[in-house]
């Protein structure tokens, strides 16, 4: 099924509050996306430890604004994108050493 994967991007701004104190604000999206393959190679040259847990998607171009977060199935991940004409491949990744699932 063309489309058939639900990602939530999230936009993440910080902003000041009255004492100057840095305060992350997210801004969730869903968008529709196809799995991509990420294959054995790709998982090596990147090196395994950065790899940890990698997933790929394709979304329209115009449906991606930069995002650099996203969630899958209850985990969050990094966002590297590689924009392809009307189609960008997003590689999700999960960062070591944090407690990523989303309850």
């Amino acid at each position: 099924m063309r489309w058939g994967e639900v990602l939530t991007l999230v936009e993440v701004n910080l902003d000041q509050d009255a004492l100057r104190q840095d305060h992350k604000n997210r801004n969730e999206r869903t968008v529709r996306a196809n799995p991509w393959r990420l294959s054995f190679a790709e998982k090596m040259s990147a090196g395994m430890d950065t790899m940890r847990g990698a997933l790929r998607f394709e979304v329209q171009t115009i449906m991606y604004r930069g995002e650099t977060e996203a969630i899958y199935q209850g985990n969050r991940y990094s966002v590297n994108a590689d924009r392809r004409g009307t189609r960008t491949i997003l590689t999700l990744t999960e960062v070591a050493g944090n407690a990523n699932h989303i309850t």
